[in-house]
């Protein structure tokens, strides 16, 4: 069969037409021969997505942005259509999130959800959107900048302060100290290098009573056990009971003497009654006196005789 020119003509601009727009469509990521299912998602902020960016599941692409439109109730709110592989069976909630990379890239996510039930094309999924790189920077660093800045400004106060306090004669008296710092330093160094010696000696006799120690550590122990031994007893000892019972003998004690010294009582009346006193005294030397006489003449007092009594002469 023999084709004019004209149907070569139109045959092969319409086959040029056909490739043009499925070139487009494929520089758009959209392959005109795979059949898709249609998704719904609104947006307050879509944060610069715009159509042909990618769906992707599990940071495999699955679809694509058909597009983006406002609704129509004034909200200012987007609605942006997904076109997801039919092979991609999405369940219903399932939740699609606008990401942002490092480069600004716009992407969304497919989180799919626990749901048994499928959504099917034309339903509309949950929409949510990921802060950007960008705006979690200026959100971490926002604090942080407030800080440097508050830093900055209390830095150049202390400079200032330093250079009213840093003046000449301040200079000069720095530069003093640290020389007396440096002549103190000196000495000290001089000193220590001539007292090396006995530095060494202490040392040395430090390390000898530490090895006394070690080495009486078992005696120095049982010391220590004796002593605790010690206060044990003392503590079990009825000390407070033999305290309290001497206390209430020097109270009985004190009693005595007090009627003693009021005159109760033959101690005290012997002590306070003058009279009796003065009788007793004298009773007693009239006893010594008859005592000293039958010493001296026992016959006035004892008469004894083996044949009988005698004339008194």
């Amino acid at each position: 069969m023999k084709f004019s020119n004209e149907v070569k003509v139109g045959l092969v601009v319409t086959a040029g037409i056909v490739f043009l727009i499925w070139g487009i469509n494929y520089l758009k990521g959209t392959d005109i021969f795979s059949s898709r299912n249609t998704y719904y998602a609104v947006y307050n902020n879509v944060d610069g997505l715009k159509e042909s960016d990618p769906v992707v599941l599990s940071g495999y692409k699955v679809g694509h942005v058909a597009g983006l439109d406002f609704v129509d109730d004034r909200s200012g709110r987007l609605l942006v259509t997904l076109m997801i592989e039919d092979r991609i069976e999405v369940p219903k909630q399932s939740i699609v999130r606008i990401t942002t990379d490092l480069l600004g890239t716009r992407t969304i996510e497919l989180e799919m959800s626990e749901y048994e039930a499928f959504a099917a094309s034309g339903d509309t999924l949950v929409a949510a959107t990921q802060p950007s790189f960008t705006a979690e920077l200026n959100k971490q660093v926002g604090p942080i900048k407030g800080k440097a800045e508050n830093l900055m400004v209390s830095l150049d106060s202390v400079a200032i302060m330093l250079n009213k306090l840093l003046n000449d004669e301040n200079r000069n008296s720095l530069g003093n100290t640290f020389s007396n710092i440096e002549a103190i330093t000196k000495k000290l160094d001089y000193q220590l290098g001539r007292d090396e010696g006995r530095l060494y000696a202490i040392l040395d006799n430090i390390s000898s009573i530490t090895e006394n120690i070690k080495d009486n550590n078992e005696q120095l122990s049982n010391i220590l056990q004796n002593f605790s031994t010690l206060s044990d007893t003392l503590a079990k000892a009825r000390i407070a009971e033999t305290i309290l019972q001497t206390n209430a003998v020097l109270k009985e004690t004190e009693l005595v003497f007090e009627k003693i010294n009021n005159g109760e009582g033959s101690m005290g009346m012997l002590l306070k009654d003058e009279a009796l006193y003065n009788n007793l005294t004298n009773s007693a030397d009239n006893l010594d006196k008859l005592l000293i006489d039958m010493k001296e003449h026992p016959k006035r007092y004892v008469h004894f005789s083996v044949f009988g009594k005698s004339d008194k002469k």
